[in-house]
């Protein structure tokens, strides 16, 4: 089953898993046993939200503690994979994804 994808196909294999927590503790340990399942490495960030009125000042650390864990997680790429980050491809990756979820959002 882990082999899987939801849509009935197989799922590639992985030569490693990043994997964020979402908000939601399944994540993580989906991403472990994908991980264990491939034998390769894997690393888990934090993420945090809040569901209350806007505070700057809560906005500013969230900001802060994201980017500290995007910065650990690009730390742990580079050595893990032998690899430098190309910082351009991820700044488009974020322009694609700011685009796409903009689209979604309109269309709901």
């Amino acid at each position: 089953m882990i082999n899987e994808h939801f849509s009935g196909g197989e799922m590639p294999r992985r030569d490693f898993v990043v994997q964020g927590n979402d908000m939601c503790a399944m994540f993580p340990k989906l991403g472990q046993m994908e991980a264990e399942y491939w034998g390769v490495p894997e690393h888990h960030s934090d993420t945090t939200a809040y569901y209350d009125d806007h505070d700057p000042e809560r906005d500013e650390a969230r900001a802060d503690y994201l980017t500290a864990q995007t910065l650990e997680t690009i730390d742990w790429m580079e050595k893990a994979l032998g690899t430098k980050f190309d910082d351009e491809a991820y700044i488009e990756s974020i322009k694609r994804k700011l685009a796409y979820g903009g689209a979604a959002r309109r269309r709901y």
